[in-house]
């Protein structure tokens, strides 16, 4: 499964989301909507303008900023697995 993760500059919880989805050992791809295109891609996919980073979308589906990803990793890995400590 692969999680994409948009990404602005100097986004600590971009950082944190990355670190998270790093120690599940999914492919995950960082794109900075910063780059050309990519503002456009992730408002397509969302279907209306986004507000913060980070954003990500992990096996085609937006799952949300860094809570909303903590929380689908929680249910996706179970309870018990905390990612290396970084989501607890």
């Amino acid at each position: 499964m692969k999680a994409v993760v948009y990404s602005g500059p100097n986004c600590v919880w971009c950082d944190r989301v990355m670190q998270a989805l790093d120690a599940t050992h999914l492919e995950v791809e960082k794109k900075m909507i910063s780059d050309k295109g990519v503002m456009d891609e992730i408002n397509e996919i969302m279907g209306k303008p986004i507000r913060t980073v980070p954003q990500v979308v992990i096996g085609g589906n937006h799952i949300g900023g860094y809570a909303d990803v903590e929380e689908f990793l929680k249910n996706y890995f179970g309870e018990g697995h905390d990612h290396q400590g970084i989501l607890s």
